[in-house]
């Protein structure tokens, strides 16, 4: 069976349902039954969409990876210069609620599992290609207008990527609040004193 829904409402309620569980009790302790009884369904319709957990999860990774996708077009206005800094403001942005704060990190724990399951993990290298490929990106457009020096696309966009999100999990799983407030410090101190172009 695919583990596509036949409905865009239940892949909602149950990408939802997913979401809440992971918040709520962390990805070691998520099961169908528990989607279930949070979508209020019976598990038989979970598993009448996702053969598996697996199956669920590889399903949720690909929602979470269309709600990024989105995300990202949205960087698509404005310099080089303005897009990249909204890109770190938001890789670096405080949750909005304990539960999404629950749910990043019960995400970097399904991102750890991934280490030992391919579907997981071809779900979210596709996802890393694609942030690599819209930062890589901006700093190109931000070389061809003029706003940056020249550099190595690619490499500023990994040196980029890497600094965020390792700023990201040292918070999250280490309790290092610092991590952002210094990364964003030091990121804006890269950008102002490698990459812009110096300016008459």
């Amino acid at each position: 069976m695919s583990s596509d829904t036949s409905g865009t409402d239940t892949r909602e309620q149950l990408m939802a349902a997913t979401y809440r569980v992971l918040a709520e009790r962390g990805f070691a302790n998520l099961t169908t039954q528990r989607v279930a009884d949070e979508a209020d369904c019976s598990q038989s319709l979970v598993h009448y969409h996702y053969d598996t957990k697996d199956d669920l999860v590889v399903a949720f990774l690909e929602w979470v990876h269309e709600q990024e996708t989105e995300w990202l077009e949205t960087l698509g206005d404005g310099s080089a210069e303005r897009r990249l800094r909204r890109f770190v403001d938001a890789q670096l942005s405080i949750p909005a609620d304990d539960e999404h704060a629950r749910f990043n990190v019960a995400f970097v724990e399904l991102a750890a599992a991934a280490a030992r399951n391919e579907r997981y993990r071809a779900v979210l290298t596709a996802f890393s290609e694609r942030l690599q490929a819209t930062l890589a990106g901006i700093v190109r457009d931000g070389i061809e207008a003029g706003e940056f020096r020249q550099v190595s696309p690619e490499a500023t966009a990994r040196f980029l990527r890497y600094a965020l999100q390792g700023a990201v999990q040292a918070d999250l799983t280490l309790d290092e609040p610092e991590a952002k407030p210094q990364t964003e410090a030091a990121v804006d101190a890269y950008v102002e004193g490698m990459l812009l172009a110096e300016r008459d």
